[in-house]
């Protein structure tokens, strides 16, 4: 992908990098003729002496898109973004090899969908761990007021 990334925008957000660059490689895979490979490959990849490699390279592939991105992030959000990303990915990956669409159009709309999900749900998540944040310093709080060091 390094050589790749000249196509991104300077005003864009992360976020819209990180779809622009998976989209590059997702094309990347059409333009070499990997596609109608890839099921096979998958399958591979996917035998029990091969997974490790498999998921070392999918984690390697998921950094490489967030650092190009410029994600800055240096607290846990670092593991989750990536998680989360290697998960879209391979599912994404997984659906273009039945994509039948010109320009893998719903691979892209595949890829919109899976990453606005993820965007749902770790804002959901990030708002409940605040909420109980909250909750716990409240009742602390209360202790204190009841005449418990805390």
């Amino acid at each position: 992908l390094g050589n790749r990334v000249q196509f991104l925008d300077e005003n864009m957000g992360v976020g819209r990098r990180v779809r622009s660059l998976v989209m590059e490689r997702l094309r990347a895979n059409g333009e070499a003729g990997v596609v109608q490979h890839w099921q096979g490959a998958l399958g591979h990849m996917s035998l029990a002496e091969n997974i490790p490699a498999s998921l070392r390279e999918l984690a390697k592939l998921s950094d490489e898109i967030w650092f190009l991105a410029g994600d800055k992030a240096v607290d846990s959000s670092w593991y989750t973004k990536r998680a989360s990303l290697s998960s879209v990915y391979a599912a994404t990956e997984m659906y273009q090899t039945q994509d039948q669409s010109t320009d893998f159009k719903d691979t892209e709309a595949f890829l919109d969908r899976r990453l606005e999900e993820v965007r749902t749900v770790g804002g959901a998540i990030g708002g409940t761990f605040q909420w109980a944040g909250f909750q716990a310093g409240a009742m602390v709080n209360l202790l204190r007021s009841k005449g418990m060091r805390i």
